[in-house]
């Protein structure tokens, strides 16, 4: 059974647009999505967005205040993410995809454009996978087909200290114990080495460790919780490949958690791919480099071209059609009216 609720309209203050908040239910499972509608002509389809186990549908600030005054965008926040309902025990990747596929459909959104970050990657990969014929673009960023050794002994490190730390009944940390904790993640997800090479490298690290500090610390088990379940050992992407769907994927230069040879290994299991790295950028992309990744967003949801950008290498197309794959790497909403889910398709933006 499923169910989705509005719970809240209102305008958004950095754009021409309106927000909503809706409440969704998927297999008796509580999350939410939230979304930001364009008062004008929306320049592509509806964009989802599925971030990392850390990012919330308040994530992506910077990407918002510049897409949503002429692109609707659906940031959904699936389970185990967020304030969502905490992960069931028998969920996969094939149910966090079915989720977001019915939040699209609670929206009446016929046709949409989606975005994966991170730990989202995998979930956005099956979306374009398994549902083509509504897929106009996919976008992922820091993807993987797995994780490497290195990221999975850190990640195995960081599980064993939050589940001895914050497992419900164990007595509270000291500060100093969540601040290492929190310093740990921070490690993981930056390549501290490559700092001096990193577009405002020493900010993110500042802030993310803030916001590590900031979150409830049982967070900090559900992120481990979430990378034992799903990821650390296992093969991220379901076999076959994609075909049929124009396909962007971005990795930063200097990113160890999702390295580039790993992002081109994702990009040539798409037929017709584009991969790029982004210049001066880690794991963070969207953050490291806000308004380069914006641009490179719009460029894409607007069939622009991505050639000679100068923050990004030279596109490189590793999967030819037919699925074979080369090796060639560069020198250096649509949406129906809620009311009348049987109306024809429209490109308004009006979604929810």
């Amino acid at each position: 059974m499923t169910s989705a609720s509005l719970l809240a309209c209102k305008a958004f203050p950095f754009a021409e647009a309106d927000e909503e908040m809706h409440e969704l239910s998927w297999l008796g499972t509580r999350y939410a999505c939230r979304v930001l509608i364009p008062r004008g002509t929306p320049a592509s389809e509806p964009l989802l967005i599925i971030g990392g186990v850390l990012q919330d549908m308040h994530s992506w600030p910077r990407l918002e205040r510049r897409l949503a005054g002429h692109q609707a965008i659906v940031f959904v926040e699936l389970p185990g993410v967020g304030n969502s309902q905490s992960l069931p025990d028998e969920f996969t990747w094939e149910d966090l995809t079915e989720a977001a596929v019915h939040a699209m459909d609670a929206l009446r959104i016929l046709r949409f454009n989606v975005m994966g970050g991170s730990a989202g990657a995998p979930i956005a990969y099956r979306v374009a996978r398994q549902h083509p014929d509504r897929t106009t673009r996919l976008v992922l960023i820091g993807a993987t087909p797995r994780l490497s050794p290195r990221v999975s002994d850190l990640v195995k490190a960081g599980q064993r200290r939050f589940d001895r730390l914050y497992r419900p009944g164990v007595p509270p940390v000291d500060d100093a114990t969540h601040e290492e904790s929190a310093r740990q993640v921070v490690e993981l997800l930056m390549n501290t080495t490559a700092a001096a090479e990193v577009s405002q490298s020493r900010m993110v690290s500042r802030m993310l460790h803030r916001q590590l500090l900031e979150f409830p610390r049982q967070a900090l088990l559900r992120f481990a919780d979430y990378h034992q379940r799903l990821i650390i050992d296992r093969e991220l992407l379901p076999p076959g490949g994609i075909q049929g769907v124009k396909a962007l994927v971005l990795t930063g230069e200097h990113d160890q958690a999702s390295p580039p040879d790993q992002g081109r290994a994702v990009a040539a299991t798409i037929t017709g791919s584009t991969f790029l790295l982004m210049k001066n950028a880690d794991h963070l992309v969207h953050i490291e480099r806000e308004a380069e990744f914006a641009d490179l967003i719009s460029r894409f949801l607007t069939d622009a071209p991505l050639d000679a950008l100068p923050y990004c290498t030279l596109p490189e197309h590793l999967a030819e059609p037919g699925g074979t794959a080369r090796a060639r790497r560069p020198p250096a909403a649509t949406c129906a009216p809620p009311g009348n889910p049987s109306a024809e398709p429209t490109v308004d933006g009006s979604v929810r």
